[in-house]
């Protein structure tokens, strides 16, 4: 499937627009984002289920209503719904919705379509 298809759109990106690609640039070489992915590697791969509680203390409860949100846009948008199917169905920002559409790049597929692959096999395994 390519990025259209994934993403409903034909349109052209704004041209404030930064590729994902570039901001895997920027966040590479920023120390305090890679002490953050620290903390969540950690705080994910703990066996005393530290992320929940990290994320409560790390961000509002609306910051992660926001976070959930786009991460069911993205999962809406690899199960082929269009844009405007989400936006109807979820009752979401067309903003919103589009900004997400937007980072789904298939030159950095290491980002959401890598973990949306890997979130998929996971589930089928454990037969969710």
């Amino acid at each position: 499937m390519n990025r259209n298809e994934r993403t409903g759109s034909e349109s052209q990106e704004p041209q404030n627009w930064t590729p994902a690609r570039e901001m895997y640039k920027n966040i590479a070489n920023d120390p305090k984002i890679s002490n953050l992915l620290e903390a969540f590697r950690i705080a994910a791969s703990s066996e005393l289920g530290l992320l929940p509680p990290f994320l409560v203390d790390l961000i509002s409860e609306k910051e992660l209503q926001n976070l959930s949100n786009r991460w069911v846009v993205v999962q809406r948008l690899y199960q082929g719904n269009s844009q405007a199917q989400i936006i109807r169905e979820l009752k979401m920002g067309s903003s919103t919705v589009y900004s997400v559409a937007q980072k789904i790049d298939p030159e950095t597929e290491r980002g959401f379509g890598a973990l949306f692959e890997v979130a998929s096999r996971v589930s089928k395994q454990d037969g969710l």
